[in-house]
This record gives C-alpha cells, structure tokens and sequence, in this order.
C-alpha cells in the first residue's frame, strides 16, 4: 500500500529509517542512471518506472543477497542495459544473487552458475556454457529450442510477450529449497 501512495522519497526516508544499511548517497546516484522523479507518487508510474523504482530501493539498501525476479521484463533496450550494468556491478561488490530470468543471453553474461528449471523441477545445472550452450538433457535442449524460437515469433509480431510467467511461482519456491538445502549444510 505504501510503495503505490508514497514517492520514491518519502520509500527512502521510511527504509532509512528501518535498514541501517540504507544508502541515501547510493539511492541518489541510482536516480542518476534511473532518471526517476523521486517526488512523484509511484503509483502515477509505468509499470517499468514502477521496477526501476522498486530496484534503486532495494540496491540503496546495499543488501548482501538480491533476488532478482525478470528484473529486465517490462524496460525499454536503454534501461535493460543499465540493469545488466548495474548488476553486473554487484557481482563485482560480492552481492550474492539470484536471478529469475528467461533471457539466457543475460544469464548467460551474468552468472557464475546456472539452474534451469522446468515446472518446478531442476533439470541441470552448471556453468553457463555447459547449461545453455551444451545441456546434456534433453528436455533442457527442448525448452532452450522452444523458447528462442517463441521469443523470436513474438518479437517479430510484436506481441507484448513474458514467456514463462506462470512458472515464476514454482521457481521462487525452488529457489527456498535449494536456499534452505545450502543454509542446512553450512
């Protein structure tokens, strides 16, 4: 409720206020990447300008592990790449991430580590080029095939597309499991 009424400043001055580790110098210089009005109200945003204010919140609280959910979806080119940056940056901060995508060149450019999930379910994992450019299974091969030819039918056509957007659900969950899987063994 007060992500949508507030602004982006009045976000800033309430996370502040609760995450130690909230930045008002990082929040600032991310507004300079992100030309966002921070006194507008965000729910007068686009659903894009809604995700790039949700992401220059969340990274001015300098967080340790970020989990990213189609961070990329609903921006223009221009943007998209100034996610890539930024997030390629974090990796080069330490930040733990996990990344929720369908764009395998951007988890292909970004990852240490891939998990390629169908329904749920993981179906391998590895670098990214043993993952999406030589997956030794053969659904994974499927679904890799399946999904640029779809992707590149609905850019063609200009459909607004999100290729596996009831599957975010299932990975999420996943996501917990292998997260509770690594905390238990450490």
């Amino acid at each position: 409720f007060y992500f949508n009424n507030g602004s982006m400043m009045d976000m800033a001055k309430f996370y502040r206020g609760i995450y130690p580790n909230f930045s008002m110098e990082r929040f600032h210089a991310l507004l300079e990447i992100f030309p966002l009005d921070p006194k507008r109200p965000i729910r007068r945003f686009s659903k894009g300008m809604q995700k790039q204010a949700a992401f220059v919140l969340c990274m001015a609280m300098q967080p340790e592990i970020m989990l990213f959910d189609e961070p990329t979806s609903a921006l223009d080119p221009e943007l998209t790449g100034e996610v890539l940056r930024v997030i390629k940056g974090l990796k080069d901060k330490d930040t733990t991430m996990i990344v929720v995508t369908h764009e395998m060149e951007f988890a292909k450019n970004v990852s240490d580590k891939i998990i390629f999930m169908a329904d749920g379910v993981v179906l391998e994992d590895g670098t990214p080029e043993e993952v999406l450019d030589n997956p030794r299974n053969a659904r994974t091969k499927t679904l890799l095939e399946s999904a640029h030819s779809e992707l590149g039918n609905a850019i063609a056509s200009g459909d607004n597309y999100d290729i596996f957007a009831e599957h975010t659900r299932r990975a999420a969950d996943a996501i917990g499991k292998i997260l509770g899987t690594i905390t238990a063994t450490e």
